[in-house]
């Protein structure tokens, strides 16, 4: 039963990983397509080139054309139900795993009461699958009484080397990796902003001389000399006519950090980055305590704690599922 509790496991994580890998290259086409959107809406607002005296309308239709191309690929998420299903698929995973490994440690509560009450509304679907998948389960209890106290003993260790020593090396990977992450998308977008406004504001800081007003105007001391004072010779002739790369370059750098922020906010990297956090030190601190309790052979407390654990993981974990949900997949359009 256990076995082929781990192989329906395998075949639930790896849907769950093509989800995952097709809304991770969805999400990075919309938001590129929403920044080449507005790079070209950009273009066509500050572009003054002219043809035959008409105004260039191409940048303005490739905005609309790449924004509506967006629209679309999240039209087709949200029909596809992609994001649901990878969720759904994940958390079907972490209780078939949390399942098998109370089994081999002979425990025969059910994971499916195990959720928090106001979470099960949320894991209804989850639920469901596994009070499906698991009425073979109960057998692993009578096995594991069969046991003597050092295969008992044996069991225990394996679970704790299998499950909590890996689910430490995972939540220290992924609290790693999210939170350098979470650090680049925000750190990188505020940088990229502030760049944007300084550009934008170099146009009043640094000014050429005007050829047309007199040497003798700014002179030390002269009439002109405090608006006119030169700090070094601009790309631009005037300060009040900057040229048009100028205006363009200032918006898109602006937009580009915003959006770097919005991506990162997105994906939930700081918040998921805590979440690990959290998880990693639990289980850090378990993983001790069973330690403590195998050396003074103590089964039954051991039992205890890796119920109590796999009661903390599935609540981890549907935490996990209510916080994706909240940042559904949709258009970049705030």
């Amino acid at each position: 039963a256990l076995r082929q509790l781990s192989w329906v496991r395998e075949a639930a994580a790896k849907l769950a990983s093509g989800r995952s890998a097709q809304l991770n290259w969805g999400t990075v086409a919309v938001f590129t397509t929403g920044f080449l959107a507005a790079a070209m809406f950009f273009l066509y607002g500050a572009w003054f080139t002219t043809r035959a005296g008409f105004r260039i309308h191409e940048p303005l239709l490739l905005a609309v054309f790449l924004f509506s191309l967006a629209a679309c690929g999240v039209l087709v998420y949200w029909l596809r139900h992609v994001e649901n299903d990878e969720l759904d698929y994940r958390s079907l995973a972490e209780a078939l795993r949390v399942a098998g490994q109370w089994g081999h440690a002979g425990l025969e509560q059910r994971v499916s009461d195990c959720y928090l009450q106001q979470l099960r509304g949320e894991l209804t679907w989850t639920r469901k699958a596994v009070q499906a998948l698991l009425l073979t389960l109960p057998e692993s209890r009578p096995a594991f009484r069969d046991l003597t106290g050092d295969a008992r003993l044996e069991c225990i260790e394996m679970v704790r080397a299998k499950w909590v020593r890996g689910q430490i090396k995972f939540f220290a990977d992924r609290h790693k990796d999210f939170h350098r992450k979470g650090r680049w998308c925000r750190h990188g977008g505020l940088v990229l902003a502030l760049a944007g406004w300084l550009l934008a504001a170099m146009p009043f800081v640094i000014s050429e001389r005007d050829p047309a007003t007199p040497a003798l105007a700014l002179a030390p001391g002269g009439p002109r000399a405090s608006a006119q004072g030169t700090l070094g010779r601009s790309l631009w002739k005037s300060a009040e006519h900057p040229p048009e790369w100028v205006l363009i370059g200032a918006g898109l750098v602006v937009v580009t950090g915003g959006i770097a922020i919005a991506y990162g906010e997105r994906r939930l990297y700081e918040e998921l980055a805590r979440q690990y956090g959290r998880a990693h030190a639990l289980f850090k601190a378990a993983d001790a305590e069973v330690e403590r309790l195998l050396a003074r052979q103590d089964i039954e407390a051991a039992q205890r704690l890796l119920f109590e654990l796999g009661r903390e993981a599935l609540t981890e974990n549907a935490n996990w599922l209510v916080l994706r949900r909240s940042r559904p997949a949709e258009m970049l359009v705030h």
